[in-house]
């Protein structure tokens, strides 16, 4: 008998197991067929508890239960189920629970490959149809072929197999799951078994295209609760079965089978298949960007925390250099408070970073020398092309970054360097020369286009483009002499 990792007969039953799905692989890739399906809505799983209606047929689900109460030495079936699944001709199982609260005790895969039509013939791959049962190390393998069913099941979801399971002890929690995962025996990172369903040809059903064959969709696995549990919304279910175990919901509808009830699910329109917190709701619904961070109002005990500056666009760092709770990511100002972002010309810079606001072809600082509305593109007036202060800057160019088109020289560049006159004296030191030059590679990601690269600035776009390129860095040797200085008054 096969023992979990570590126990003897471990390496017999990893080699048998490899040898039996090997014969069956081998026979399906010669039974010829059609290719791999797309298989998108196929879904595996546990019902805990098929008595309940309506019941579970060999080729028709009914009510699916994940969880049941039991008392010890009970016996009951719970049955393995597909969904949706097109040309299924063998599977293969493994059942993980925990053996010092369940044993398997009995078997039956005549079930969906022998129902389905046309009916088939179903050659038994269990481990024990050759091994004496109970069950009872915690991993039962279990699996079937059709040996003669055409294909023309498309669709169909079913009973792949029945367990007949028996409580034998509470174990350490009184709880054991029943699990279709993939198994890591001896811990190494690599599964050593798990689910795999076949088509006709052989080729895996619902795998992700990697070379271990094995199911990558969705699988509902179901547990079982020794004892009398509490039931604290007094709806008859017991807690640890019941899907909104705080709010009374005898019926136990969960309209986007999510295993959350409706009463309690706060996001109710789940995709299928998806996994989901303890509210109901998958990652991409309180976490858009996927970056850890809840989107604004949300929350989730499993998939994020605090609340995302930048919801849309992922950004794990949140960071926000101007601290207007707007995240770098998404603002569209990142160096000047605005957390309104208004953006007049909808360019993709807001006002405070936009060198024109309006989009009129006139820079904002001329607007407001010549007295006109620099929200307003009707009554822009043509550019100041005078080079007022003899700076090599013309002055609309000056005002475009931001500089003084009337002051050549900044009154204290040789001291506190705040008072920026001389565009091309970008570190406002009073000098123009390689120090400014590299200043263009430290402070923006270039090539910098306007509303598209975040770390444009107007102050770098010395030639007023819309641009920061070489044609900014260029104009240093044709405007200046350098390396220049100026004086200040």
């Amino acid at each position: 008998m096969k023992r979990i990792a570590g126990r003897a007969a471990l390496a017999t039953l990893t080699g048998s197991l490899v040898v039996g799905l090997a014969f069956v692989a081998l026979w399906l890739a010669g039974a010829g067929g059609s290719g791999a399906q797309a298989q998108g809505s196929t879904a595996i799983g546990i019902d805990a508890d098929p008595s309940q209606l309506p019941a579970n047929q060999p080729t028709d689900l009914g009510s699916i239960q994940s969880c049941i109460a039991a008392q010890v030495n009970d016996k009951f079936w719970v049955d393995a189920f597909v969904t949706s699944v097109e040309h299924l001709r063998a599977f293969e199982l493994w059942v993980g629970y925990d053996p010092e609260v369940l044993n398997v005790i009995g078997w039956d895969v005549q079930q969906f490959l022998k129902y389905k039509l046309p009916t088939g013939s179903v050659s038994d791959t269990s481990e024990s149809a050759s091994e004496a049962l109970p069950d009872a190390d915690g991993i039962y393998v279990t699996g079937a072929f059709d040996v003669q069913s055409e294909d023309d099941d498309n669709g169909l979801g079913g009973v792949l197999v029945k367990l007949r399971l028996k409580v034998v002890g509470t174990g350490d929690n009184g709880f054991s799951p029943i699990s279709l995962n993939e198994v890591d025996l001896d811990h190494n990172g690599t599964p050593d078994g798990g689910p795999r369903l076949y088509n006709s040809a052989g080729q895996p059903i619902g795998d992700d295209e990697d070379p271990d064959e094995y199911f990558d969709g969705p699988i509902r696995n179901a547990a079982v609760i020794v004892g009398t549990p509490a039931d604290s919304d007094h709806d008859t279910i017991y807690d640890p079965c019941d899907n909104c175990p705080q709010t009374s919901n005898p019926l136990q509808q969960d309209g986007d089978q999510d295993g959350v009830g409706d009463a309690c699910d706060a996001c109710p329109s789940t995709a299928p298949g998806s996994g989901v917190d303890a509210n109901g709701c998958a990652q991409s619904q309180v976490d858009q960007d996927l970056d850890g961070f809840c989107n604004p109002g949300a929350s989730s005990p499993l998939w994020c925390t605090g609340s995302d500056n930048c919801p849309s666009v992922a950004n794990p760092g949140q960071e926000d250099g101007d601290h207007d709770d707007v995240g770098d990511a998404c603002d569209n100002c990142p160096f000047v408070s605005d957390p309104d972002r208004t953006d007049t010309d909808s360019d993709g810079l807001g006002n405070p970073c936009d060198c024109d606001d309006d989009n009129g072809g006139t820079p904002d600082g001329q607007e407001l020398r010549n007295g006109t509305n620099p929200l307003n593109p009707a009554d822009d007036r043509p550019r100041d092309t005078a080079d007022t202060d003899n700076d090599g800057a013309l002055n609309w160019n000056e005002d475009w970054c931001g500089t003084d088109p009337f002051d050549a020289c900044g009154d204290d560049c040789n001291t506190t360097h705040t008072d920026d006159a001389w565009a091309y004296d970008l570190n406002i030191d009073c000098w123009v020369n390689s120090t400014d030059l590299l200043m263009f590679p430290a402070k923006v990601k270039m090539p910098a286009q306007a509303g598209v690269e975040p770390t444009y600035r107007c102050r770098y776009d010395l030639s007023g483009d819309g641009w920061i390129n070489s044609t900014d860095i260029l104009l240093f040797p044709s405007k200046v002499a350098m390396p220049g200085w100026c004086t200040p008054p």
